[in-house]
């Protein structure tokens, strides 16, 4: 499979899924690479030996692909998104396709429908269509795997239709969910004063750790280290089946703020006077339900707009305003290392993209910095003496010296 010279033109060539030889002319280079990225023959030398049905439709291979990612192959979250991209748009549309006649021409077509049109005739927004071609493009790489095709015919297409939003897209529409410090004092104490649970605690744990939804429901009585000061996030809570995973990118410690570890403290002695009132021992959750579960993420999301609303928002306060308030306030004054710590990102790439106006805002010192605790020397107008000035200390000296 390559592209070369070939008397006097430029030759694509390339086998295809049955491992038949295949052969096209161009009259430029350009145009021959054009047709090597349409066939999808980038990746793979020699015959292939497909170990799936190389007659396979787009439908029938989309239903294969999502059996083999299942969880805990891929997060729950993650494979639902993937199931209803395959199902509400992929094979409605690609279905009837054969993958090894899949074209990037119809892949093509096919995003430019969903901007357009979607499925149903309603435009989608490009967040949707983000989800729809990741999924497409994961199940063509899988097809690569499979030996099924050469190449992936999505490969790239992303950046043509501009799916990725900018960083400072992303950076503006987390600002919109920061919280202003006058709205967190408001639905603290909105969840302080609510009589219809003990919800403080929850979303103190949510402002002050910067916790996912699910990560702080499936939090322990052992994961607060009170001693150490740091919380251990070490499962999650999938919000749709409730059963527990690993978090997003893996377990991690998140430093415990010292009015957070007051409140976590106070909690779990409430928590042991009520055990010990029915004779029962200290339950296993951090924040159980009146069941002795982990809270469903439902009724801590109700919650939440009870106490949005008497904290006089227009708009819920959901678990991630307050995610992205913690961790836009904490890069105004920390490093973006431990902000990503903190955050629980794979990257610092993802720290920087998300709350990079946050560390642009901060003051900057430069090498004025390098003065604190330091000699600092000031010359006298008359230009013959300089003042030595450190620590409170103030002497006067020759300019000569």
């Amino acid at each position: 499979m390559a592209v070369f010279r070939w008397k006097g033109k430029w030759a694509h060539d390339y086998r295809d899924a049955t491992g038949t030889r295949k052969r096209t002319v161009h009259e430029t280079r350009d145009e021959a690479k054009a047709e090597e990225q349409r066939t999808g023959s980038t990746r793979r030398r020699g015959r292939l030996r497909p170990s799936v049905d190389p007659r396979s439709t787009v439908a029938e291979y989309a239903l294969h692909w999502l059996e083999t990612i299942r969880p805990p192959v891929l997060k729950r979250k993650a494979h639902r998104a993937h199931r209803l991209a395959v199902q509400n748009y992929i094979i409605p549309r690609l279905g009837k396709f054969r993958v090894t006649e899949l074209r990037r021409s119809d892949v093509t077509a096919f995003l430019t429908g969903c901007q357009r049109q979607g499925v149903s005739g309603r435009a989608l927004e490009r967040a949707s269509v983000r989800v729809i071609y990741s999924a497409l493009r994961a199940m063509l790489n899988a097809a690569i795997d499979d030996e099924l095709v050469t190449g992936n015919v999505a490969a790239k297409l992303g950046r043509k239709f501009k799916l990725q939003p900018t960083a400072h897209e992303q950076q503006a529409a987390t600002e919109q969910r920061v919280l202003e410090p006058g709205g967190r004092r408001a639905l603290l104490e909105a969840a302080r004063a609510d009589g219809e649970g003990a919800w403080f605690p929850l979303v103190l744990t949510y402002d002050r750790a910067g916790l996912r939804c699910g990560e702080a429901l499936a939090l322990e009585v052992s994961d607060v280290r009170f001693e150490a000061r740091k919380l251990r996030v070490r499962y999650a809570i999938d919000e749709e089946t409730g059963e527990r995973e690993t978090p997003k990118h893996g377990p991690r410690e998140v430093d415990l703020s010292p009015g957070l570890a007051d409140v976590l403290e106070a909690h779990l002695s409430g928590l042991e006077a009520a055990a010990a009132a029915t004779g029962t021992k200290l339950g296993r959750w951090l924040f159980p339900s009146e069941a002795g579960t982990p809270l469903d993420a439902g009724n801590v999301r109700r919650a939440l707009r009870r106490l949005s609303k008497a904290a006089g928002f227009s708009e819920p306060v959901t678990p991630q305003d307050l995610r992205h308030t913690f961790g836009s306030t904490l890069a105004t004054v920390e490093l973006p290392q431990y902000v990503q710590q903190q955050m629980g990102h794979r990257d610092i790439n993802t720290t920087m993209k998300i709350y990079g106006s946050a560390f642009n805002a901060r003051p900057r010192r430069g090498v004025a910095l390098m003065d604190d605790g330091m000699l600092r020397v000031a010359r006298r107008s008359s230009g013959d003496r300089v003042v030595t000035i450190g620590r409170g200390r103030t002497r006067e000296v020759d300019a000569s010296d």
